[in-house]
Parts: structure tokens; sequence; C-alpha cells
């Protein structure tokens, strides 16, 4: 079985090497890259950060991949590659669930969720009657989440097509594919969703999320506003991503510190996202600071932590 790995590794390299040499046929290479790593890894990635857990991939047939390449292959070869990606932000989430510092029994809050890579992981950490809020403006994300879901025996998923902001009944308009859609108010595009808002979602769960995790492209802060009484009466945990040379961060800060959090970034870099994007995590002030798994600069790269500076890996915003 090893032999057989390492000759599939080594012609997956040759074909990395090509790759590179024929721009001509980059993207069918790429395709035939990302099919044969999801058979020869068995359709199945292993989230080694977060407990060694392992998510089994829907079986794509070569004859699928390439008729539909980009909406079946690769979701299922960027979900594979995700345990690889925000390494030190999912060592620090699972860190805080091992110690229960976020409480497993509390629901979650998944905003932005894409593909599930977060939700569904992040699901298996919960206990009793604890769900995870999975939302995203895509049905084809959700779809995808959901048919992953439903091969991993995931069931504590409530998975929400909807766009957040700061009040419902507003028409959102966005530019280019739902997938990654970043949304405006007060423009006129002929795509548009009508908004809710997070404390609608979440109902008779309001006073027991233990956790809400926000990746909305540019809409955080609108979505914060529409998540005041859950932040009001469940304190939540709350990590959020900005790209701190375009987004106004300072607003969210404030807003934040309104409610008594305070706010760390997480210290790395995200390779494959703009240099200036940066996930940050808000505690509740009135708690003691979680005691945080050390992990030793030097040997970052071993294990795909890119440091964004020196020094812990939650920088406290002054």
């Amino acid at each position: 079985m090893k032999l057989k790995k390492i000759k599939k590794s080594f012609f997956l390299n040759i074909l990395n090497i090509v790759l590179s040499k024929l721009e001509i046929i980059k993207l069918p290479i790429k395709g035939l890259i990302a099919y044969l790593t999801l058979i020869n890894y068995n359709y199945v990635t292993n989230f080694v950060h977060e407990g060694n857990i392992k998510i089994i991939l829907p079986k794509i047939s070569l004859l699928s991949a390439f008729l539909n390449r980009k909406k079946i292959l690769k979701r299922s070869f960027d979900y594979f590659s995700r345990p690889k990606a925000e390494v030190l932000l999912r060592k620090t989430i699972f860190n805080l669930y091992e110690q229960k510092y976020i409480d497993p029994k509390k629901s979650m809050i998944d905003i932005g969720c894409w593909i599930a890579d977060n939700s569904l992981v992040w699901a298996k950490l919960l206990k009793d009657d604890a769900i995870v809020f999975a939302i995203d403006p895509s049905s084809e994300n959700l779809s995808f989440g959901k048919n992953v879901a439903l091969l991993n025996d995931v069931s504590n998923i409530k998975w929400v097509e909807a766009v957040c902001s700061d009040k419902p009944g507003i028409a959102l308009t966005f530019d280019g594919p739902i997938d990654h859609a970043m949304f405006k108010s007060h423009e006129e595009s002929s795509n548009s969703m009508i908004s809710t808002t997070l404390d609608l979602i979440v109902n008779d769960k309001i006073n027991s999320i233990g956790f809400m995790h926000i990746d909305v492209e540019g809409f955080e802060m609108k979505v914060l506003q529409g998540a005041v009484k859950i932040i009001e009466q469940s304190r939540p945990v709350i990590v959020f991503e900005q790209f701190i040379s375009e987004n106004d961060i300072g607003v969210i800060f404030d807003f934040l510190r309104q409610y008594e959090y305070d706010i760390y970034m997480i210290n790395e870099v995200l390779p494959g996202c703009d240099m200036d994007c940066r996930n940050f995590i808000a505690f509740d002030s009135k708690r003691e600071f979680p005691k945080i798994e050390n992990v030793n600069q030097k040997n970052g790269r071993e294990i795909g932590i890119f440091y964004a500076s020196t020094g812990p890996q939650l920088i406290k915003v002054l």
C-alpha cells in the first residue's frame, strides 16, 4: 500500500512540473492532479489540527469531473485541502473546545460557511442538542455541504440559505458569482437577495450560542449589528475575518468593545488570500482569558503556520 502511494505521489509531482512548464494545458492538468489526489487518498481528508477528524468526500467519476469540473471537482478538492488552511485558527478553536472554554453543549454559528469545511468539523465537537447554524447565500455551496454531511453521518447542522444584515427585509445587491459574493446595500444590480438577521435565524437558541464564526466578505459589521441579542444574552466567542488595508476594522473593534469584548488578531498570514487578510477573535472581557496551547514559532512552517509577526499566537488589539 505504501509503495503504491509513493508511486502515485511521484506521478503527481511529475504532473506538477509539467503543469508549470506547459501553460497551454494548465487547466486540464490541474483538474487531473486534483482528481488523482482525491483517488490517492480514497476521498478522505484528515483535519489533523482538530483531533484528527476525518471527513469522507463524495466520489467523482472521471467523466463527471471533466464535464462539470468547476462545480464538482473543484469543491471536493478545495475541501480536501482545507486542513492545511488557516492552521493557527483551527488549532486555536479546537484548543478552546478541548478545555471547554467554548461550551460544546452550546450551539454555534458559521456564517459564510462556503463548502462547510468548518461547519462539519466543528459539528463533531458539539454535544447533546447543540447544533451548527451553517449559513450561506449559495444554494450550491449548501447542497455540497449537505451531501458531505450525509456521507459522514453528521445530522446536527441546520442549513440556512440566507444573507444577513443589521435588519431584515433589506434588498442587498451583489456582483459576480454567489459563491463568494460581496453584498452591498442601496446599489443597483441585477442580482439581489432579501436580508435577515442572525438574531432571527437562531430564534429559540438565542440564549445558548457558544461560538460565532463570521466570514462574509466585508459585510461583518452589518452581520454583527444584526446579532446584538445573541451577543448580549449568550456572550459567545466571536471570530471574524477582515482585510486590514481595505475594511474599516476600527468600527468593528469599537462595536465589540461597546459590548465589553477584548479583541485579538490571530498571528498568521493566510496563504492564497490577499496579503492583508487576517482572522480576529473576540473574547468576553468579563471572563478569564483562556489558556492557549503554545506553538513554537520556529516550527511553524512544518505544520503550515506562516506567522504574521514575532510574538504570541494571539496579539491583543489596543
